[in-house]
C-alpha cells in the first residue's frame, strides 16, 4: 500500500479510519515500480489515470494539513515523533484572488465568514481533477496519464514535474453555483492550479509549501489581479485556548506571523510568506500589505468579518484597505500604513495585535496577465520552537532566510 499516490495513505491509524471509510478508490497497483526503468516508452493505451479524493493529507513531516476539493487547507496540526499532536496550528486558509475592475470587480477566496466558504471547485465539465496525493519516490512517470491539459506542472522538456516528497496537486475553477454575497461574483476567465507539498528532511520537518498558477482562459489581457493569502490560524498547545493569539509582521522577511504573547517560557510560533510572484523573489517586493482581519467587529469594526460581503471589500482589503476603503492607522503615530502589528513583541513597542481569536491576511503585488497567459505565485509556511519568544521568532526568521536560499526546495519550471 505504501505506493499508492491516489489514495490518501495516512501515518496515524486514528486518520486511516476516514480515509478507509470515505476516501478509498481503486487503483491499479500496475502504475506503482519502485525500480522503474525511465527510458522504457509506454504505450498510451497503458497509461492510467489518476485518481481524485474528495480531500487529502499533506502528512509526510510533523505537519498535517488537510486539503479539499475547494481549494481550501484546513485542520493544521503539529505531531511530535510519536505521532502524537503537540499542538494546533491552521484551522483555515486558502488563496485571495481579486481583480479590479471598476465596472465589475470580482474575486476568488477561501474563508471562515459564511457557511459557504469557497468559490473555488475542482469540479470540472470534463470530471474531477482534485485533490490527487502523489508521492514522487513510489511513481513511475511514464505509467501515468497526468492532466497536463489542466495545468499540471511539467519540466522543461514536458514531463510532468513533481516536487517533494509528498505532493498534493489540484486543478480549480470557478464555483458559479454559490449564491452567499460575498462569494457570488468569481473572476471570469480565470482557472488556478494548487500544488502543496513538503519534506521529510529534518530541518524542513515542520514546514509545508504551496503554489499557484492563475491561467487567463480569455483572448484579452486582464489587468488588475490582486493576490492575497488568508489563514485563520487558531494557534495552540493541545487542550489550549485559540483565542489567546496575536499576529505580527515582520518587513525584514515580508512575515505574517503568530504567536501566543501569554507564554513566558517555552513557546512556539508559526507563519507564512511569499516566496516567489510571478519571477518576483525580493522580499521587499513581494508583500503590498498586511492588513488586519477580524473575526467580530467589536474591535478594530470598519475590519471585521460582519458586513464584509461584496467583491469591492474584498478588493478593499488586499490593497490593505478597511472594509470601507480607508487606510489603516498605526496607533503608535497616527499614521497611515500598509503593514498592521509591525511592532515588536519582544521589546513591547509599536503597534502590537491585541490576544484574540486570529486572522491574517498577506498580500502581494498587482499582477496582470496577458491572453491565455499564467502567473505563478509560492509560498511556505512554517513553525518553530523556542525557550521564550525571543528566540522561537529568531528561529522562524532563520528558517524563512534559510528556505529563500535554497530555491531548489521551491522553484517552479
Amino acid at each position: 500500500m505504501e505506493g499508492l499516490y491516489s489514495l490518501n495513505k495516512p501515518i496515524y491509524a486514528s486518520l486511516a479510519i476516514v480515509f478507509i471509510i470515505g476516501c478509498i478508490e481503486e487503483v491499479d497497483n500496475s502504475i506503482i515500480d519502485e525500480n522503474f526503468d525511465d527510458t522504457t516508452a509506454v504505450d498510451d493505451t497503458t497509461l492510467h489515470n489518476l485518481s481524485p479524493s474528495t480531500f487529502a493529507w499533506l502528512d509526510v513531516n510533523d505537519i498535517s494539513i488537510q486539503v479539499d476539493t475547494a481549494g481550501q487547507l484546513r485542520e493544521g496540526i503539529l505531531r511530535g515523533a510519536n505521532g502524537a499532536t503537540i499542538a494546533y496550528h491552521t484551522y483555515f486558509s486558502g488563496l485571495w484572488v481579486g481583480h479590479d475592475d471598476p465596472y465589475s470587480p470580482s474575486a476568488n477566496i477561501t474563508w471562515v465568514g459564511t457557511r459557504q466558504k469557497s468559490n473555488y471547485t475542482s469540479h470540472w465539465p470534463d470530471g474531477r481533477f482534485g485533490v490527487y496525493r502523489i508521492v514522487p519516490a513510489y511513481i513511475n512517470p511514464d505509467s501515468v496519464y497526468w492532466p497536463i491539459d489542466k495545468g499540471f506542472p511539467v519540466t522543461q522538456n514536458g514531463g510532468p514535474f513533481l516536487i517533494g516528497d509528498l505532493m498534493l496537486w489540484s486543478a480549480l475553477k470557478a464555483d458559479t453555483l454559490v449564491e452567499t454575497s460575498i462569494l457570488a461574483s468569481p473572476i471570469p476567465n480565470m482557472t488556478y492550479t494548487q500544488t502543496v507539498w513538503a519534506y521529510e528532511r529534518d530541518d524542513l520537518r515542520s514546514t509545508i509549501f504551496i503554489s499557484y498558477t492563475l491561467r487567463n482562459t480569455a483572448d484579452t489581457d486582464i489587468n488588475g489581479i490582486r493576490i492575497g493569502f488568508y489563514s485563520d490560524t487558531d494557534l495552540s498547545f493541545s487542550g489550549g485556548s485559540s483565542g489567546s493569539n496575536s499576529t505580527g509582521y515582520d518587513s525584514s522577511q515580508a512575515l505574517t506571523y503568530t504567536y501566543i504573547p501569554s507564554d513566558t517560557g517555552s513557546t512556539f510560533v508559526c507563519g507564512f510568506t511569499f516566496l516567489e510572484v510571478n519571477g518576483i523573489t525580493d522580499p521587499g517586493q513581494l508583500v503590498t500589505s498586511h492588513r488586519i482581519m477580524r473575526k467580530n467587529n467589536y474591535i478594530d469594526s470598519d475590519f471585521g468579518e460582519y458586513g464584509f460581503d461584496s467583491p469591492e471589500q474584498i478588493l478593499f482589503a488586499l490593497k490593505g484597505l478597511s472594509n470601507t476603503g480607508q487606510p489603516m492607522i498605526d496607533p503608535t503615530t497616527g499614521e497611515p500604513t500598509l503593514f498592521a502589528f509591525s511592532g515588536d513583541p519582544v521589546a513591547g513597542t509599536g503597534w502590537l495585535d491585541v490576544q484574540v481569536d486570529v486572522r491574517s491576511l498577506l498580500n502581494g503585488p498587482e499582477l496582470s496577465l496577458v491572453a491565455h497567459g499564467q502567473v505563478r505565485a509560492t509560498l511556505v509556511f512554517t513553525i518553530t520552537m523556542g525557550t521564550d519568544l525571543r528566540i522561537a521568532l529568531i528561529n522562524l526568521k532563520r528558517t524563512i532566510n534559510d528556505i529563500r536560499n535554497e530555491p531548489d526546495l521551491w522553484i517552479f519550471y
